[in-house]
């Protein structure tokens, strides 16, 4: 038997089923743990909290911004942007690590977004239109780089923008430093390399080649009119196995192979750096190289997906 209730007002009253009483949420329990008296008194706070993709960035890069004024084509507004917070855009865009893309938020949905690949894109449009933040004023500073590396170019280039004046000293006879040395041209083209490169020479860097560690330093001590030394030689030391035979030329680093390669002296790699190595070395000869690692495939550090594709394409290494 159905149950019926009567709801009755002042007016009029109905009759239903109970059946036709929509269902209501209710709670048994004590409202105490509701803490309305002192929510009451609370104000929100709203703050910015940093993107994944912008912590993971070694430079910080405004990722967001970066990714909101492209949506909007908004390019020569991002360029300006990104100029100010990134001096090579077009070179890390090619030998990035990437790791704003391993913790994009967009993985949770399908994949992360292809931050690398924008950033390229952006630095290419910098360089063909020569986009140059605002120099500030001159200040009469003086400062001597040491090194002409990453570090060394990056710091010229803030230092100028700064309105100070700066000289970098570099060993060998190209600047670049490991940028020229140490990345193989297939992945860095040295066209973009030297355009940079250009560019601070337009925004009134001044570059010395050939200039020796142990001969500059101590003369800059000596000599008036530097306010400041810089010193970013690069970490052009590489890491040793420990094994017999290591020092003979017969196994070189990655770096040692780079510098007497068109010297024609070719001699084994490790390393990592050894699948770029043998990479160039195939596109330039068409001959192959071994390659040894230490490593199991699956103990091999990050970028080691290299050589995977090395092996797909016919030039697989051993060990």
């Amino acid at each position: 038997m159905t149950k019926r209730i009567i709801i009755t007002s002042n007016s009029a009253s109905i009759t239903a089923s109970i059946t036709d009483i929509p269902e209501v949420p209710y709670s048994s329990g004590s409202i105490l743990v509701n803490k309305t008296g002192s929510w009451r008194f609370v104000t929100p706070v709203f703050g910015p909290r940093p993107s994944p993709c912008n912590v993971s960035c070694p430079l910080a890069n405004p990722i967001p911004e970066m990714m909101r004024h492209v949506t909007k084509g908004e390019m020569e507004e991002d360029a300006r942007l990104f100029a100010l917070e990134n001096p090579f855009p077009a070179i890390l865009g090619r030998v990035c690590p990437a790791f704003c893309e391993e913790t994009c938020n967009r993985k949770e949905f399908d994949e992360g977004i292809s931050i690398r690949a924008i950033e390229r894109y952006l630095g290419d449009y910098i360089v063909e239109r020569g986009v140059i933040p605002e120099r500030r004023p001159v200040t009469g500073v003086r400062i001597a780089v040491v090194g002409s590396g990453p570090a060394g170019l990056s710091c010229a280039y803030f230092l100028t923008l700064l309105g100070h004046s700066v000289t970098v000293f570099e060993r060998e006879e190209n600047p670049g430093g490991i940028l020229a040395l140490g990345i193989p041209e297939y992945r860095l083209p040295r066209d973009i390399l030297n355009k940079y490169i250009s560019s601070l020479l337009e925004l009134g860097v001044e570059i010395i080649t050939g200039a020796e560690v142990e001969d500059t330093i101590p003369a800059l001590k000596t000599a008036a009119g530097w306010d400041a030394l810089v010193i970013a030689t690069g970490a052009h030391v590489p890491k040793r196995l420990g094994i017999k035979g290591e020092g003979d030329f017969a196994l070189s680093s990655g770096l040692d192979f780079i510098k007497n390669y068109h010297a024609g002296k070719i001699g084994q790699m490790r390393g990592k750096i050894a699948f770029d190595k043998r990479r160039e070395h195939r596109r330039r000869h068409g001959a192959d190289s071994p390659a040894a690692r230490r490593r199991a495939h699956r103990d091999l550090p990050r970028g080691s997906g290299r050589a995977s594709r090395l092996r797909r394409r016919g030039e697989g290494d051993e060990g």
